[in-house]
């Protein structure tokens, strides 16, 4: 109940000359996932041992019907990615493999050189 001679403040209003600020504490950027996200998502194991994947996931991950996945079990987790093909698989590695010394036949001659020089041989113990 407003006392008397002040006017009633709803609550969050200024007090005390002061007004406030929604939202000062919050950050100030928003983090975005660098990969799709699909929400939770279930799908259920078919007596011929096959699972369809739902639609958010599908979309999520850029498959399309026919597409291949590659499965990896780690403990109860299974992880599915699609499986590149020609062209696609090349873009997607391309450039990931920085071997600065591989320029040329030469150098790389030289690296398999190199790499059989350091190998301990049974035989060349025997033969000399």
């Amino acid at each position: 109940m407003p006392r008397a001679g002040k006017p009633a403040q709803k609550r969050g209003a200024a007090r005390k000359g002061r007004t406030r600020r929604l939202g000062e504490a919050r950050a100030a950027y928003r983090a975005e996932p660098s990969v799709p996200v699909a929400p939770f998502a279930t799908a259920r194991i078919s007596a011929k041992n096959q699972i369809t994947l739902p639609v958010a996931v599908m979309r999520a991950m850029g498959l399309k019907p026919g597409d291949e996945l590659q499965m990896l079990v780690l403990g109860n987790l299974v992880r599915a990615r699609k499986r590149l093909h020609g062209r696609e698989l090349i873009d997607h590695l391309y450039g990931s493999a920085n071997l600065p010394d591989w320029r040329t036949a030469e150098d790389i001659e030289a690296y398999v050189q190199r790499e059989r020089d350091s190998w301990d041989r049974d035989w060349d113990e025997t033969t000399s």
